[in-house]
């Protein structure tokens, strides 16, 4: 009959359909030793042997321990081993990948920041010629008052900030130029700033709800942490501080206010926390000026063995990692030492990072005398 018709060929039991069950189990045992082998090229790199010779398959997702693989653990060498044969130094193993996340922050370097016995003085007093004396190895000036009154010339300021004896920088600069055995520090009080926040309400200003600049009990204006101007506007400070030769710069009053209508404060821009916001405005105040000068904070001494003001938006836990030295006035420093230990970057020691002020600080590490 003409058409197809099925091919009929051959096989090696001679039944008809591809060669029968004999040819079928050949097939599956060469696949099944391919699959073998193949598997086992994959997984060899997993296989791991602890100190006894036992051997484990370490997946990413599964450890199984493959007893017909352990070994016999070598004995120990016997006699004096060197450890680097030939005398070449042999590269370090490189570190197993477990896939966690390590998060690695470079410790500061304590000899970077030494013990601080310092006085504060006015700027008229500096210009006077006024130095450390006797034991005293640094000065305190307070160049930017609360409220926002600034005692220098800079050149970022508004114009009704400045003091009518405002010093110029070039004077500052000529005041700190050439070698110095002791450590000039520049006291900058932060978002309480009427001048600034006025002349800047959307840029950098706390404002009411309808774009207003907003007024705490005594019709004074603040600083909004989380706006990028306040930030730029600090950043231009704090350099110039370096920029005259200031060692360090002392940051007061970082935080939100707590007294008036808060009520009435437009937060709405204001992504994240209070305490957010002052840790990233910290944060990227010291990211933008860098290493050439050491930024430290100043609070109450009740704050800081509280912990944290959530109205401020202070939290030493989150803030403190962040700072150079912390300033308080107490009669205890031993419990202030206490309360913020747990907190510190690490390296910090205690008679450089916490400076005491007041009499009671003296003799005792960092310390500062007012006048």
């Amino acid at each position: 009959m003409n058409g197809y018709h099925p091919y009929r060929g051959t096989g090696s039991g001679g039944s008809a359909g591809g060669g029968g069950p004999r040819s079928i189990l050949i097939t599956l045992a060469l696949a099944l030793v391919l699959t073998v082998s193949l598997g086992y090229l994959a997984v060899q790199n997993n296989v791991v042997y602890d100190s006894q010779g036992s051997a484990s398959l370490e997946l990413p997702f599964l450890t199984i321990h493959l007893p017909f693989l352990d070994q016999e653990a070598p004995p120990p060498p016997e006699g004096p081993v060197d450890p680097q044969p030939g005398g070449e130094q042999q590269p370090p193993a490189p570190p197993q990948d477990d896939g966690s996340l390590n998060l690695v922050i470079d410790p500061q370097d304590p000899e970077s920041i030494g013990v601080l016995r310092g006085r504060e003085v006015g700027l008229y007093q500096f210009q006077q010629g006024a130095r450390p004396e006797g034991e005293c190895n640094g000065l305190v000036m307070e160049l930017k008052a609360d409220g926002g009154r600034l005692y220098y010339q800079s050149a970022t300021a508004a114009e009704t900030a400045l003091d009518a004896g405002a010093i110029s920088q070039e004077e500052l600069t000529a005041l700190l130029a050439g070698e110095r055995d002791w450590t000039a520090v520049a006291a900058l009080h932060c978002f309480h700033d009427t001048p600034y926040a006025f002349a800047n309400m959307a840029a950098a200003g706390i404002c009411q709800s309808s774009g207003y600049i907003w007024y705490d009990i005594s019709n004074t204006h603040w600083l909004e942490p989380s706006k990028a101007g306040t930030l730029d506007y600090f950043t231009a400070l704090v350099k110039e501080c370096a920029g005259m030769g200031f060692d360090e710069v002392v940051l007061r009053g970082l935080g939100y206010p707590t007294k008036g209508k808060l009520d009435k404060i437009d937060s709405h821009n204001r992504t994240g926390t209070k305490e957010a916001a002052l840790e990233t405005f910290l944060t990227s105040l010291r990211e933008a000026v860098g290493d050439e000068i050491l930024i430290s904070l100043e609070f109450n001494e009740a704050l800081v063995l509280a912990g944290a003001d959530a109205e401020a938006g202070q939290s030493m836990r989150r803030l403190l990692p962040l700072a150079d030295r912390l300033y308080v006035d107490t009669d205890d420093p031993n419990a202030v030492w206490a309360a913020i230990a747990e907190f510190l970057p690490e390296g910090a020691e205690r008679e450089s990072y916490l400076v005491v002020i007041g009499a009671s600080g003296a003799g005792r590490g960092s310390c500062l005398l007012a006048g």
